[in-house]
């Protein structure tokens, strides 16, 4: 038997008053899910505890699927079935290669693009992985939760030339605490995407995150249709801070040590990059729409960060979430065991 108390406030510290044994809390954002089982044997009126992370649990986990060898570009559809409005949905794509590159963000070292979404329903959604033998496994996961900030869709209309576009958020506070991303509509077969296109090419990025506005940098021409940018927070397992990158003569691998544990496979991670001119916080691709540095190898101890050439960033910085019960300290109050 159990018992689910949702929309519970979580600061650091959440107090629980419950008649059970205290099994796993779920976190996403500043809300909790507290799921608790009965023990027939012990009795418990309050709990108290702490969590070390933001702990999001998917809606949707496809799994590690094997993807084989490709002749040519192929595309794939996972049905997920969640109903929900698919503007609300994250969706996070990793990749898995068996060489070199091992768990990665579906970009290889060359800084090009293996594998991205595209036509996001309620439903289902569909990826598109390049020919060849990289990677040999994808995984989707879904997660879906309103933003703490979503201005919605803006409409484009045809640009001449790369176009940037500003979002005032005012979110306030410190902005390396959040989370920001950008998400394209087209009406072509691409529908909800994740800003690259069928080509592998990257639409639109996002840059210039502070704790008034964020911007966005989009490709000319008609294509998306429409773009968004949106922000969230959350508190990380693992934050390495900003790293200074220097200036690299040549492509160039740096390595974070997170000592999580676990799986990680019920990791979530983030990359972001700093410019010291003109592009501030970025998501790593930069206005000529080059992928900047991607990450990759992630085990349960580290993670790598592969960085292109030249002096920019100036700055990296990784972050971790994960999906895990709760970890001690926990503080019991008025703690009966029954006798049988």
């Amino acid at each position: 038997m159990c018992a689910m108390f949702a929309g519970i406030s979580v600061t650091q510290v959440v107090t629980a008053i419950l008649c059970f044994t205290l099994g796993s809390v779920i976190v996403a954002g500043d809300t909790a899910n507290a799921m608790v089982h009965q023990d027939a044997n012990k009795m418990i009126s309050s709990a108290r505890f702490t969590y070390d992370s933001l702990i999001i649990l998917p809606a949707y986990d496809s799994g590690w699927e094997s993807v084989g060898i490709r002749i040519v570009p192929t595309w794939q559809e996972f049905t997920h079935n969640l109903g929900h409005p698919q503007e609300n949905y994250r969706v996070s794509l990793e990749c898995r290669d068996n060489g070199t590159l091992g768990t990665y963000d579906c970009i290889n070292n060359g800084f090009g693009v293996d594998v991205h979404w595209y036509n996001l329903t309620g439903d289902s959604i569909k990826i598109l992985m390049v020919s060849g033998s990289r990677p040999d496994y994808v995984r989707l996961r879904i997660y879906p939760k309103p933003f703490a900030y979503d201005p919605g869709y803006l409409v484009l209309d045809a640009r001449p030339d790369p176009t940037s576009f500003t979002y005032t958020h005012n979110l306030g506070g410190d902005p390396d605490n959040y989370v920001a991303n950008v998400r394209c509509w087209d009406i072509s077969s691409l529908k909800h995407y994740d800003c690259i296109d069928n080509n592998f090419d990257v639409n639109v990025h996002w840059y210039e995150l502070t704790d008034t506005h964020i911007k966005f940098y989009t490709i000319a021409g008609l294509v998306p249709f429409m773009a968004r940018a949106f922000i969230d927070t959350g508190v990380p397992a693992y934050d390495s801070g900003w790293e200074p990158v220097g200036i690299l003569i040549e492509p160039t691998s740096m390595s974070f040590t997170h000592n999580l544990g676990g799986d990680p496979d019920d990791y979530l991670v983030r990359l972001e990059c700093r410019d010291n001119g003109g592009l501030g916080t970025y998501d790593c691709t930069d206005n000529n729409f080059d992928i900047n540095a991607h990450w990759y190898d992630l085990t349960s101890t580290t993670v790598d960060a592969y960085v292109i050439s030249g002096s920019c960033p100036d700055y990296v910085r990784v972050r971790i979430w994960r999906i895990h019960n709760l970890y001690a300290p926990l503080v019991f109050s008025n703690f009966v065991e029954t006798q049988q």
